[in-house]
């Protein structure tokens, strides 16, 4: 199902791999869900020089910031240009309980 990604205890983790530098979650046999880092924050993602948080969401097709995903041991990077995320991901509560996925970019 597309949307927000969400942090959930879960006894079977979902399933995630990295092809042509893109995160995808296959949900079944025949179907995968891309996973988006969207700018939710209305700073300019051309200009981009605030590590303001990014969201990560999951959709049918791509939208959002135009980063690449990479492992780096076991530690999974998503960098835009110069700027990485270090492998670090964040959970914030939302105004309705659900708990988003978000990170933020360093140089």
């Amino acid at each position: 199902m597309s949307g927000p990604a969400a942090i959930y205890e879960n006894p079977e983790p979902p399933l995630f791999f990295v092809k042509n530098q893109q995160l995808w979650q296959p949900t079944n046999m025949t179907y995968v869900l891309r996973l988006n880092v969207l700018n939710v924050t209305g700073v300019d993602e051309v200009g981009y020089t605030h590590p303001a948080p990014l969201k990560l969401e999951l959709g049918e097709r791509a939208e959002g910031v135009d980063g690449l995903f990479r492992w780096r041991g076991t530690k999974l990077h998503f960098d835009l240009g110069k700027r990485t995320n270090n492998g670090l991901y964040f959970s914030c509560q939302s105004k309705n309980g659900t708990k988003g996925v978000y990170t933020s970019l360093d140089e």
